[in-house]
């Protein structure tokens, strides 16, 4: 399940590992690896890595870190 992140006047949907592998149609280690590798920028939220939902979308569509 997503989840949102407050932002300033703003909200971000927040997806963990096993939802952008999900996305990404790749193994969870696999999407670990681009995230671990910083192809696909991410944060560490209370142990586990998250990545932004715009984030995400952007990496499907090719655009460099």
């Amino acid at each position: 399940m997503p989840y949102i992140a407050y932002l300033l006047n703003s909200r971000a949907t927040l997806l963990d590992l096993d939802e952008v592998a999900e996305v990404l149609n790749v193994s969870r280690k696999t999407a670990y690896r681009y995230c671990k590798s910083g192809k696909l920028p991410s944060y560490s939220v209370s142990g586990q890595v998250m990545v932004f939902e715009e984030t995400l979308l952007a990496f499907l569509h090719g655009a460099k870190p």
